[in-house]
């Protein structure tokens, strides 16, 4: 290995050149017969302009081919583009054309309005499958334990899902926008996720909110908190618990 690459396997029949006391060792130059570049902006002389990676590419072409031709997507009049900007001087422009349509393909932008929500998916009874009467916001207010996999699970199910890192900031959020649902961290939360449980039931404006507990280990003490708190469901590891069908088995001890 030597810093130049002369002496190597790689300096055998190419042309090399001293300078400044120090030997270098020449690249083949590339060679085209015709490129087609593209550009942002193109004069009548051929300079033009590039735009982001397309200054990698196309100016080193526009010097390798004996024809050269530039697509723009923007021509404009002699003297609009500043000599201090061009990429690619016109003297290596031959052709120049201004491009039709430049649609990115790879590209969807999907808006609707603030207030239309997709509807959950129902079974065969034609109730949501996740048992909630409504489908509206969702919110987390769980900083750290499964809140990925809980957003993910709810998300499958056709729930917007917003994240909130504090109950102070569920408690505001929920009633300026009065979501459906409240993710609830109730071993974390602990006293503090009762009170807000709590008083999401009992205010009228809130009280069609389902409540959805997070919990590391469905036993006793989780679910008594939930259930202490009005929770309507208990979430652990992406699984959904039903807290009536299944209270016998949660009051025996941990599920595993």
């Amino acid at each position: 290995y030597t810093r130049t690459g002369v002496g190597t396997s790689i300096a055998h029949g190419r042309e090399t050149r001293t300078i400044c006391g120090r030997e270098y060792l020449f690249e083949a130059p590339l060679q085209a017969d015709v490129a087609l570049i593209r550009a942002h902006r193109g004069d009548a002389l051929g300079n033009l302009t590039h735009r982001k990676t397309a200054r990698n590419g196309n100016p080193v072409m526009a010097t390798a081919a004996d024809l050269v031709v530039a697509e723009v997507e923007h021509l404009v009049e002699l003297g609009d583009i500043d000599a201090d900007a061009v990429h690619t001087p016109g003297i290596y422009v031959d052709r120049i054309v201004q491009g039709m349509r430049y649609e990115r393909r790879i590209e969807y932008r999907t808006v609707r309005p603030r207030g239309s929500r997709p509807r959950a998916t129902k079974e065969a009874n034609g109730m949501p499958k996740s048992g909630f009467n409504r489908n509206e916001l969702v919110l987390i207010a769980d900083p750290h334990y499964d809140r990925l996999i809980a957003r993910l699970s709810l998300e499958s199910e056709g729930y917007d899902v917003e994240v909130v890192n504090s109950l102070a900031a569920a408690r505001r959020r929920a009633g300026e926008a009065l979501p459906a649902v409240v993710v609830l961290d109730c071993e974390d939360c602990c006293l503090e996720g009762q009170a807000l449980m709590r008083d999401l039931k009992c205010d009228p404006r809130t009280a069609d909110i389902a409540v959805v507990a997070l919990t590391a280990c469905r036993g006793l003490d989780g679910a008594c908190l939930a259930l202490s708190a009005g929770c309507d469901r208990v979430m652990h590891k992406n699984q959904a618990v039903d807290l009536p069908r299944h209270m016998e088995l949660l009051l025996r001890g941990p599920l595993g």
